[in-house]
């Protein structure tokens, strides 16, 4: 018979160890959760490790991704590591994108550039973004085309800034564009910002509107700064 413990569910859970039992990665996330409420922390460790064989690095991406939804970023970084090195390409973006955002440039970057090199376009993506943000530019335009040229609209967009950022504005608006026109709404938003500030400003607030219309916060803040300054000029005529 189980233990019971007030607001607590009955450890164990008979149904849920079955589950966890039989291999199933989400009733062992679950199962190991409840282990670790009840203070068992080496047992849920244990059954973790049972469930992720080494032949196997999914298991350990999606106990990643499972830990990740819940919060638990650096637990989701265990677990992305084990897959990773085992060769699992997504499980390395994964773990750079973390070690990246906890500062760990130097981890992040060849964890990229692994997932980068396994032909993952989202790790093209954020591996050539890392590479822009410390002043690779020739490397970083590599790994974006890549991307963009293989239809991947955010790595047209991060590309789409890198050309930007150097004065091709006429690459940047074609980069933009395209991306904006396939459903990208930072690639909106941006095109929203390029036209404004060469004076194009009804297709500036076209894009804007479409951009904050699939919700992106900063494309509603352009929009209503560039209504508002629409407005001020025309009181003044």
């Amino acid at each position: 018979m189980g233990v019971e413990s007030a607001g607590r569910p009955e450890y164990p859970d008979p149904i849920l160890e079955v589950a966890a039992d039989a291999g199933e990665i989400s009733a062992v996330y679950s199962y190991g959760l409840l282990l670790r409420e009840f203070g068992l922390e080496e047992e849920a460790n244990a059954r973790y490790l049972r469930a992720v064989e080494p032949d196997s690095p999914g298991e350990s991406h999606t106990l990643g991704l499972l830990f990740y939804a819940d919060g638990d970023h650096a637990e989701a970084a265990v677990w992305w590591r084990h897959a990773a090195e085992f060769g699992h390409p997504r499980a390395a973006l994964l773990l750079g994108d973390v070690l990246r955002g906890r500062g760990e440039i130097t981890e992040a970057e060849a964890w990229l550039r692994r997932a980068a090199e396994s032909g993952d376009l989202d790790a093209a993506t954020s591996y050539g973004d890392l590479l822009r943000e410390r002043g690779d530019f020739d490397a970083a335009e590599t790994w974006l085309r890549k991307a963009a040229e293989a239809d991947h609209t955010p790595g047209a967009v991060v590309l789409g800034i890198l050309v930007r950022d150097r004065g091709d504005l006429s690459a940047a608006e074609s980069l933009f564009r395209r991306a904006a026109e396939a459903g990208n709404h930072d690639a909106a938003n941006n095109l929203g910002r390029l036209l404004a500030e060469r004076g194009d400003l009804d297709d500036a607030e076209r894009w804007f509107q479409h951009s904050a219309e699939a919700g992106n916060p900063v494309a509603a803040d352009n929009l209503r700064t560039l209504r508002a300054d629409r407005k001020r000029r025309w009181w003044r005529r």
